[in-house]
């Protein structure tokens, strides 16, 4: 479950974590009640909602369906949108050095790391891992009123052998209404609310916005020249380079 990014263990271990990234927040604890093949070095702390998410994209190939299967067969979930772009955020800061990043093992994650784990997200330079694309746990639908809401938070339930997923409804905050680049504001469910004053992609300053559609699900991308959240995926596809971000329960949320 997640490749571990080359050299990060020696990398933490060499300890090369900035003055300015001593500042922020401790980490929040250890996942629990994941696989045993699950490594937490391989997961980075989301302290915003106790949460833990992999360090880089698996489970390729698959649609969105099966991979929320495939999640919970080893105790992980899919990334809300909202848990993807806070953390996209706190892996901008630590590239900056304005934040330390922590892994499921508690230790800090070094600037070269930050700085590689940002290039994977959002770089314009640096394509050695690949593309990193990823679904995201929100299928958008539209209510009596015909207005837009999501369900997200969706967990595998079984009743026998059969499986299906069970999530809840949330409504949706304003959000920038056009597909076009949007700045890196979001709002409480992680969708962007601003248009970018640039006409093209600028690393670390906006991303292009597709706004939800009924019965579609959200996808995060990240290429050679661009990063993008859209609100359209088909939940049936599947693609070889398409997979997910997997996510662990933090110790308090574990516990409740």
């Amino acid at each position: 479950m997640g490749k571990p990014i080359k050299g990060s263990i020696e990398k933490v271990l060499a300890g090369a974590v900035s003055p300015q990234q001593q500042t922020t927040a401790k980490p929040i604890g250890v996942p629990l009640n994941i696989a045993p093949n699950v490594k937490s070095m391989d997961y980075i702390a989301v302290p915003q909602y106790d949460i833990f998410i992999a360090k880089e994209v698996s489970l390729k190939g698959k649609n969105w369906q099966d991979t929320h299967y495939e999640l919970g067969d080893n105790g992980l979930f899919m990334p809300r949108i909202d848990h993807l772009t806070a953390h996209f955020l706190n892996v901008k800061d630590a590239a900056e050095g304005k934040r330390t990043l922590y892994d499921g093992d508690n230790n800090p994650i070094n600037l070269n790391e930050a700085k590689e784990l940002w290039d994977y997200f959002s770089s314009t330079k640096n394509r050695s891992k690949g593309v990193c694309w990823t679904w995201l746990d929100a299928l958008f639908k539209k209510d009596s009123q015909n207005k837009m809401y999501m369900e997200t938070d969706h967990r595998v339930v079984l009743n026998n052998t059969q499986k299906s997923l069970v999530g809840k409804d949330v409504s949706l905050d304003d959000y920038f209404g056009s597909n076009e680049w949007a700045t890196l504001d979001f709002n409480n469910q992680g969708l962007a609310t601003k248009p970018s004053q640039h006409n093209g992609y600028v690393q670390g300053e906006n991303i292009y916005f597709w706004q939800p559609i009924k019965d579609r699900v959200a996808r995060f991308l990240a290429g050679s020249d661009w990063a993008y959240l859209d609100c359209y995926g088909n939940p049936a596809d599947s693609d070889s380079s398409l997979g997910v971000f997997p996510c662990a329960e933090g110790t308090s949320n574990a516990n409740k």
